[in-house]
């Protein structure tokens, strides 16, 4: 999904509202940079989310201190997210954690709250 400049700015303020404590009004602007500059790095691969891949990049780049805001913003996200089953394998993944759930029920003698 792309977005636009002003699509980005929207997105942008509202994590900023979200998140107020932890991230900068510099966001907005720190972003419209970031996506620039991501169009010059090669794709994410198929193994590797784009957000990991983003994260991984930043370090490795040492450009924490360039995008601070927008490596805050990963870290939440990175940190937040549910990993949900791939397309290949998904219903192994659902069966797995359908067959988890049941020994922790059966653990604890029933339902969980």
């Amino acid at each position: 999904m792309s977005l636009n400049i002003e699509q980005i700015e929207d997105k942008a303020k509202n994590l900023v509202s979200a998140y107020p404590e932890d991230l900068e009004d510099t966001l907005v602007a720190e972003l419209i940079q970031f996506v620039a500059f991501m169009h010059t790095q090669k794709p994410a691969s198929a193994n590797e989310s784009a957000e990991l891949t983003m994260f991984k990049l930043l370090s490795s780049l040492n450009l924490c201190q360039t995008f601070p805001n927008v490596e805050i913003a990963l870290r939440i996200y990175l940190c937040t997210m549910c990993p949900m089953p791939q397309a290949s394998g998904a219903s192994q993944s659902w069966e797995l954690s359908k067959e988890q759930w049941s020994n922790y029920e059966g653990a604890r003698g029933g339902l969980a709250p």
